[in-house]
């Protein structure tokens, strides 16, 4: 049996905007993304998905502080 694995990723460098607060964050992705794993932050903090859709271009994050920089891997 022959498998074919496509597999797309993006890793991404952002700061976040005011607390609490809805930040868009453009990827390169073709698809909408999966999940987003934090995989290095400047500050302590916790990043979470806003109520807002993920698509094809973007996702919306918050940050519980303020102006936290992030580097997210994104599948």
């Amino acid at each position: 049996m022959t498998r074919s694995l496509q597999f797309s990723a993006d890793v991404l460098d952002f700061t976040s905007g005011a607390a609490d607060a809805e930040t868009t964050v453009a990827h390169t992705l073709t698809r909408t993304p999966l999940e987003a794993f934090v995989v290095w932050q400047g500050a302590s903090g916790f990043l979470y998905r806003s109520t807002t859709a993920w698509d094809a271009t973007n996702i919306y994050v918050k940050s519980s502080v303020d102006g936290v920089a992030y580097r997210i891997f994104l599948i």
